[in-house]
């Protein structure tokens, strides 16, 4: 089938954003930059570069932007490699066995660090699901511009409208669409309050239902 579908990481593989906000907020109150629920809502699914350079404006620290974004890199990692045993989001495997089936290509395209989403995928047991993956360490710009999903399509060498990204944040919709390319919106209530209203489809859990119907809506 020549499609490609392409997963956002954190809020739609598996629910990361928890923990990574409960570290950022430890950084954020080390650092003395009082940053709002809202506004750090504001920042799932953002490049790193921009979140960092929001808290650092907020913040007296000697820290360079590089060092800031390293730090909070880092201390996510590992966190992340102590946890035994990670959880998937309910029914995504079952997603990804679908698209499996049908022979449609998938791709992850995260924001996150390389090193991060292959240890995730890895702990999870999904990473053989994945025919190929793009990071935010890998483009220039990331969301909501649409770098990761472009170098996605290219990768296949499939034209962007015949890409079907899974996003969980307002500003991946964005970098979807603003790719040319379809768009599944996943309410997860775990990414806060967030905007997928530019999405061609809304979903709220990957049920059988649900999944029968992106599986239509992919194949249409």
């Amino acid at each position: 089938m020549d499609k490609i579908v392409i997963f956002d990481m954190d809020g739609v593989i598996i629910d990361t954003e928890p923990i990574y906000m409960d570290i950022d907020r430890k950084i954020f109150k080390s650092l003395g930059a009082v940053i709002t629920p809202e506004e750090q809502h504001s920042f799932v699914g953002i490049a790193s570069n921009k979140k960092w350079t929001t808290v650092k404006n907020k913040c007296n620290t000697d820290l360079s932007l590089e060092e800031l974004m390293f730090r909070g890199k880092e201390e996510k990692f590992q966190h992340l490699k102590t946890i035994e045993s990670l959880q998937a989001i309910d029914g995504i495997e079952l997603l990804l066995k679908s698209l499996k089936t049908l022979r449609v290509k998938v791709c992850m395209g995260s924001s996150s660090p390389r090193r991060t989403i292959e240890l995730i995928l890895s702990k999870l047991g999904l990473i053989k699901y994945f025919d190929f993956i793009v990071s935010g360490d890998e483009v220039a710009h990331g969301k909501p511009n649409p770098d990761i999903f472009l170098k996605s399509s290219k990768q296949f060498g499939i034209d962007p409208s015949k890409c079907i990204v899974v996003e969980d944040s307002a500003n991946g919709v964005i970098a979807a669409k603003a790719g040319g390319m379809k768009c599944v919106g996943f309410k997860n209530e775990n990414s806060g309050i967030q905007d997928l209203s530019m999405a061609d489809l809304i979903i709220d859990c990957f049920s059988e239902e649900n999944i029968n119907k992106i599986i239509s809506f992919i194949i249409k």
